[in-house]
């Protein structure tokens, strides 16, 4: 972890990739609380989640089109990480709708 510092400000946590990556991965795969990676990391709940959030962005879109985290077999998701997946699906497809035009302004 890099920390920078600004005069009369508060220090700022720079993450590597591969930090980023251990705390989503550690909770993702069950090992550890959202709350102790947060704990130890000094971070918000709310930036774990953003990290989640791009992992999975990243994730789903290395399997390139057409594809979905379904046709990765034997792999047995976390609750959280099942939920997280619903949650960006779901806004896929309304990001998508709207761009189509299929969404009808009220």
């Amino acid at each position: 972890m890099k920390t920078t510092e600004e005069k009369g400000k508060r220090v700022r946590r720079i993450f590597s990739g591969k930090e980023k990556s251990q705390a989503v991965l550690s909770f993702w795969a069950g090992r550890r609380k959202a709350s102790a990676i947060c704990r130890n990391l000094g971070i918000a709940g709310t930036t774990l989640d953003g990290w989640q959030r791009r992992a999975l962005k990243g994730m789903l879109s290395a399997l390139g089109p057409g594809e979905t985290a379904d046709s990765a077999t034997g792999l047995e998701l976390t609750d959280a990480l099942e939920r997280l997946m619903t949650e960006t699906t779901a806004a896929a497809s309304v990001a998508a709708e709207t761009t189509n035009g299929d969404v009808k302004a009220e």
